[in-house]
């Protein structure tokens, strides 16, 4: 973040006259959207309106909802709601563009950056396969379908996630990308905060371990393609049967997995307090 460099460019695409006025202008961003949204003059804005206006600045761009705005910086949901109102009625020009960009993303089925580059997203992209008697029988029918429709060679990955974790967030992928190209296998997994319990009879504890070598696995789990079948292939019956997940595959085999750092955002969303907290999150509706 080098002088707010994205609200810049944000100005510049937006083409908000508000937004340019105060950079042309040499105002610090952040006191002049303070000085809108609490409606005072500049040279009265304080720090806590700064540090308001800042978070407002930055998580306006990104869809930040009220809900999440209040719990950032310490107001009310209807305290967050004004300012983020207040925040769209002065910087009209970028209210328009985030409008924009979503008709447009809804019309044409992709977005563009300013050289005119896109990500397209088209339904015949998608290629519905049979699922497998389990997790891991369905990815090797999506290996087959890669093979059959692309081939397959050692240059050749697959990102597998749990469509029940619906916050992934593009670090967390692009670091999986990275990973297993350099290391042929990767997991995504949160250092442990509880302690973990092993009981054998779901009555009396058997052991506890370490908590400090415990981790918690989540999604995505990244593999070259070429490994993870060999390895697969390599499975007798009684192995298969106590498969969890495709890692435990290349553990089994004694196959490095490298760590991914996930995130607690990054949640299984399996139970009803699930949903109520990932609704909680999205600052939508909760719906019994």
């Amino acid at each position: 973040d080098y002088s707010q460099i994205e609200l810049r460019v944000l100005a510049h695409i937006a083409n908000d006259e508000n937004m340019c006025a105060a950079f042309r202008s040499g105002q610090d961003i952040h006191t002049a959207t303070a000085s809108q949204v609490f409606a005072v003059p500049a040279e009265e804005v304080t720090s806590l309106m700064r540090r308001h206006a800042k978070a407002v600045n930055f998580g306006i761009v990104y869809g930040i909802s009220e809900f999440s705005l209040s719990e950032d910086i310490g107001v009310t949901r209807w305290e967050a709601k004004e300012y983020i109102e207040s925040y769209l009625a002065n910087y009209r020009g970028v209210k328009a563009y985030m409008k924009k960009v979503v008709e447009d993303a809804r019309e044409c089925g992709y977005t563009e950056t300013l050289i005119e580059k896109y990500i397209r997203f088209r339904r015949d992209d998608v290629v519905v396969c049979e699922g497998g008697e389990d997790r891991n029988g369905t990815i090797m029918n999506i290996i087959d379908a890669i093979e059959g429709e692309f081939g397959c060679s050692d240059e050749h990955y697959i990102v597998t996630h749990d469509a029940v974790r619906p916050f992934v967030s593009s670090r967390i992928i692009n670091e999986n990308i990275d990973a297993v190209i350099k290391h042929g296998a990767t997991d995504t997994c949160v250092s442990a905060v509880d302690t973990i319990v092993e009981s054998r009879d779901g009555t009396l504890i058997s052991a506890i371990p370490e908590r400090r070598l415990m981790y918690q696995g989540q999604t995505p789990q990244s593999f070259r393609i070429t490994l993870l079948k060999d390895l697969y292939a390599a499975l007798d019956d009684e192995e298969k049967k106590i498969l969890t997940d495709a890692c435990k595959i290349c553990v089994i085999k004694n196959t490095p997995v490298y760590i991914v750092e996930g995130d607690v955002s990054n949640m299984k969303i399996t139970t009803v307090p699930d949903y109520k907290m990932a609704a909680a999150l999205l600052g939508g509706v909760v719906c019994d």
